[in-house]
């Protein structure tokens, strides 16, 4: 049988809705680690997105300082003003500008000494997948998934029919011993090779900066379902695999 495709984009129409019609949200060219993966796809932590906007933090947390700083009082919840430049590693300037950028977003209040942590920022997705397209470089494809092997929980290249089934019925060496599974993609997709699991299971600077991005897409997602739902099939998640007791026009 003869391939389908010519590109790698001439693909992604196909991934896109197989991801989406397993009730996923999917994100694509998602930057993970100074890279960028073809697709992110994941199940929202929707209560967690509820506190969240019920909070009224809408606005995301990048910056990996402040994330180092979020976690040291998470780790260490009685840690006062005057241990954490020591904790952090970080002159007492610095880290009081940290502060001073989470106070804003009304995480936590300085008193004095005390610092108190007042909203923890949790992780916004659940079961993240991480999917490589190519046309026929599949080692450079499994090189590039492994990049997510710390944030997500499974990792597969997407790839033709006839050159996925080929791989997935002999794996190479170096395919199998990394894990990575394959997407056979035509007309349709399945799975040509299961994933292993990955994810180190801890909560890592990576995975929230991670998180944040997807919070950002999830918000806007949610602002363009009300306008958009009826004739947009790029929509990242289906409007019936969100609760209806959220609000589909976050303002």
């Amino acid at each position: 049988m003869a391939d389908r495709y010519d590109t790698e984009s001439a693909m992604y129409p196909v991934l896109f809705e197989y991801l989406r019609d397993q009730g996923r949200f999917v994100c694509m060219q998602v930057p993970v680690r100074s890279y960028r993966a073809d697709f992110v796809s994941f199940q929202v932590n929707w209560d967690a997105a509820r506190l969240r906007l019920q909070y009224g933090l809408l606005e995301p947390i990048h910056r990996a300082p402040v994330w180092r700083l979020l976690l040291t009082l998470r780790q260490y919840p009685g840690a006062g003003l005057a241990d954490l430049p020591g904790l952090l590693r970080l002159t007492p300037g610095y880290v009081r500008s940290l502060l001073n950028e989470l106070e804003r977003l009304e995480v936590l209040s300085v008193n004095r000494s005390r610092v108190d942590l007042l909203y923890w920022p949790d992780l916004l997705f659940r079961d993240a997948q991480v999917v490589e397209a190519k046309l026929s470089d599949w080692k450079r494809a499994v090189r590039q998934a492994m990049r997510y092997a710390c944030s997500a929980s499974q990792l597969y290249i997407a790839l033709p029919q006839r050159l996925a089934d080929q791989l997935a019925n002999d794996p190479p060496p170096g395919l199998a011993r990394s894990g990575v599974g394959i997407l056979a993609v035509n007309s349709g997709v399945r799975i040509a090779l299961p994933s292993r699991e990955f994810g180190s299971g801890r909560y890592t600077i990576e995975l929230h900066q991670l998180s944040e991005y997807l919070w950002s897409e999830i918000l806007h997602a949610l602002r363009r379902l009300n306008r958009e739902a009826k004739r947009n099939s790029w929509l990242p998640v289906k409007p019936e695999d969100v609760p209806s007791d959220l609000p589909a026009d976050v303002r």
